[in-house]
């Protein structure tokens, strides 16, 4: 079995060869392979195909519709019959870390905030929690899953210029999502729950992620 880095680069290159709109078909349509259980390595298997097929229909002049049709949403669906899924473990690790990277983002957000603010607690490594930064990163988390499946699930929707049902709802949907969030960080800003030394988190973190990553390997 080849390393799925290196299939994944080898892709990459082969992607360089692809005219423009084959190019597009195949991106929306390995965000669509994404969006659904199917391991990482089997994707990466379907859109090196998808690629060779797309560049031998390029070197006989043929449209790549002509190789696997119009639909691309029903061509997707039966490669995802034909693939292995995701453990239950592989799901609950690729959530955890997913999880683990946003907190660990607005974490160090919130102490170079608070480094600005009151310079010199942070030096002293000391840093209230507030209901805000808690409630708002959560939203943040959930909201930026829902937002991934949304992207993958209609990926052929929103790349297609004349479908902008789909688009302005997204659009809609994105915007008062943050709106949301921002107003919940702002409004909670001042309900602390407590002091911490955020050296301990930090620590939790990079130690998590480096765990997630092992399990992940094996």
């Amino acid at each position: 079995m080849q390393d799925l880095k290196l299939i994944r680069k080898e892709n990459c290159e082969q992607e360089k060869s692809l005219f423009i709109d084959n190019l597009t078909v195949i991106t929306d349509m390995v965000v669509y392979l994404q969006s659904s259980d199917l391991c990482e390595y089997d994707i990466e298997i379907m859109r090196k195909d998808l690629i060779g097929m797309a560049l031998e229909a390029q070197f006989r002049g043929e449209k790549f519709s002509n190789v696997i049709g119009e639909d691309y949403k029903s061509f997707c669906n039966e490669l995802i019959l034909s693939g292995d899924i995701k453990s239950t473990k592989k799901k609950i690790l690729n959530c955890l870390f997913g999880a683990t990277v946003v907190i660990g983002f607005m974490f160090i957000l919130e102490i170079f905030m608070y480094s600005c603010t009151s310079p010199k607690d942070a030096l002293k490594f000391h840093m209230p929690i507030t209901w805000g930064f808690v409630l708002s990163t959560l939203l943040i988390i959930v909201a930026g899953y829902g937002i991934l499946k949304f992207i993958a699930k209609n990926s052929f929707k929103l790349s297609d210029k004349h479908s902008t049902r789909a688009i302005n709802l997204f659009g809609i949907s994105f915007i008062m999502t943050f709106c949301i969030i921002g107003l919940v960080k702002y409004f909670l800003r001042n309900l602390v729950i407590g002091t911490i030394n955020y050296l301990y988190p930090l620590v939790i973190l990079a130690v998590t992620l480096i765990v997630i990553k092992s399990l992940n390997k094996q």
